[in-house]
């Protein structure tokens, strides 16, 4: 989130305990967010053309592709929150 946030916005981490005994860890930004069309590329591993074509910036399009992987493993459930305006909310319920 730091690298994808541009500097005097916040990244704000976040821990709660949600129904079921279950964690929720957040990590929330006030960047410019993410079209919901294009939410399902962040986790595809190399999704990052698409994205660098809808442009946005990022990286090898690994990280997220392994927090998904990572998560699946697990037994938790990734999300992403964003209009595409403005913010980006990427939780992990576990």
């Amino acid at each position: 989130a730091l690298r994808h946030t541009p500097r005097g916005t916040r990244v704000v981490i976040t821990a709660e305990r949600v129904a079921g005994g279950r964690a929720r860890l957040s990590v929330t930004d006030d960047g410019p967010g993410i079209p919901p069309e294009l939410h399902g590329m962040l986790f595809v591993p190399f999704g990052a053309p698409a994205l660098r074509e809808a442009g946005r910036r990022v990286d090898s399009g690994l990280g997220l592709a392994f927090v998904k992987a990572a998560a699946d493993a697990i037994g938790a459930k990734v999300t992403v929150e964003s209009d595409g305006r403005r913010g980006t909310a990427f939780s992990v319920t576990i």
